[in-house]
């Protein structure tokens, strides 16, 4: 029955719009944490990308990023604690 996946579509949605939301939630809390103790480390931190330049980098992967990697360079684009996007990729 149609009805049925379609609810059952929508509840998965809503359980990873709910995990997006927790994901984004998490890394402002880590930058508060970082700027207000680690200063220099946050200093260091690449500002995000936007999604069009993220999507113009990967277009040529084999495979599709996922919206919690879309959403972690959208934050910041490499720190030292992971790669920029360009990086990333080209050790791929």
């Amino acid at each position: 029955d149609q009805n049925f996946y379609d609810a059952i579509k929508a509840q998965v949605l809503n359980k990873k719009l709910y995990f997006i939301s927790v994901l984004s939630d998490t890394l402002i809390l880590i930058e508060d944490w970082y700027r207000d103790n680690q200063p220099e480390m946050f200093q260091s931190w690449q500002p995000g990308l936007t999604r069009e330049y993220i999507d113009s980098l990967v277009s040529n992967l084999p495979f599709c990023l996922s919206q919690e990697t879309y959403t972690l360079y959208q934050w910041h684009n490499g720190s030292a604690i992971h790669f920029p996007l360009e990086t990333a990729i080209n050790i791929y």
